[in-house]
């Protein structure tokens, strides 16, 4: 644990109003500290979810980009075609 309380820490809170002793200090110390573990998963989800948006939209332009070239190898092919069957032999 990384809090460190002496009795006149404790003794200056309840001269100040705060009526408490070590033990419920330290209780809610560690209940705080409970919470970050919580919140970074939730953030952690988060960026999996994101990332995983961004490499669906990341496939989707290469499988894009690649349909295109198979296109235009198709088109050369027909061309190529075309041309050698004009040509007499």
């Amino acid at each position: 644990m990384l809090i460190r309380i002496d009795k006149y820490f404790i003794n200056a809170l309840n001269e100040a109003g705060f009526k408490i002793d070590y033990k419920t200090l330290v209780e809610l110390y560690q209940k705080s500290k409970e919470v970050k573990p919580a919140m970074k998963a939730l953030e952690l989800a988060e960026k999996r979810e994101a990332m995983k948006l961004k490499n669906a939209e990341l496939e989707a332009k290469i499988k894009e980009k690649k349909e295109k070239e198979d296109l235009k190898r198709i088109e050369k092919r027909k061309k190529a075609k075309k041309v050698a069957r004009k040509k007499p032999a």
